[in-house]
């Protein structure tokens, strides 16, 4: 009878010793199956990750970094030949650290109006006072004959260091107006440029 006793009270013991070890051991085993794998030193760095920038500014103008202070953010650029100037900027919130330019296209939500002149649309590296660094686009796209409804790549620019967007520079979309501002086009544009 003892042995049986002593076999129960063993028993009870490994399993309640079991059960301590399972409430340990479980939720110490849950937490480190929820904690996100420690990044590769490579995908660390900064600027490894591609990122979408679809979000700006818009300037009629002036394409210093000045002008965006108590703007609204938008999604969607606006450029019309009738606003009294001959260039207007879509720009992007300025770079934290080097970015490189992988890609970058151009939907036209709507399009009307017509210009007499030409206007043309080129992807831009500017400081923060709005002078030309380089232009990262290798040719303009036409604004006017662009047909709205689908997706436009920009053919960029084959040199590495034209796709290089660094602190203190801020990468726009100008639009110029050949012929300075007048007739009625208006082109209202969405962009997506990855960078990484």
């Amino acid at each position: 009878m003892h042995v049986f006793f002593k076999a129960r009270i063993t028993l009870w013991t490994a399993l309640i010793t079991a059960l301590i070890a399972g409430f340990v051991v479980l939720p110490a085993f849950v937490l480190a199956s929820q904690t996100p794998a420690a990044p590769s030193r490579q995908s660390a760095a900064v600027g490894d990750n591609p990122e979408l920038w679809r979000l700006g500014f818009s300037s009629e103008g002036d394409a210093s970094y000045s002008v965006v202070i108590g703007r609204l953010i938008s999604n969607v650029a606006a450029f019309r030949s009738s606003r009294g100037v001959s260039d207007i900027y879509y720009i992007f919130p300025a770079a934290a650290h080097t970015v490189q330019v992988d890609s970058a296209r151009m939907h036209i939500l709507t399009s009307s109006g017509t210009y007499s002149g030409t206007a043309s649309l080129t992807l831009e590296v500017r400081d923060l006072a709005g002078v030309l660094q380089h232009s990262v686009s290798a040719a303009p796209l036409d604004l006017e004959s662009t047909a709205a409804g689908s997706w436009v790549d920009f053919t960029l620019s084959p040199t590495a260091a034209d796709l290089l967007v660094d602190p203190g520079e801020v990468l726009l979309l100008h639009a110029t107006f050949s012929d300075g501002s007048r007739d009625d086009l208006d082109v209202r544009p969405m962009f997506e440029v990855s960078v990484k």
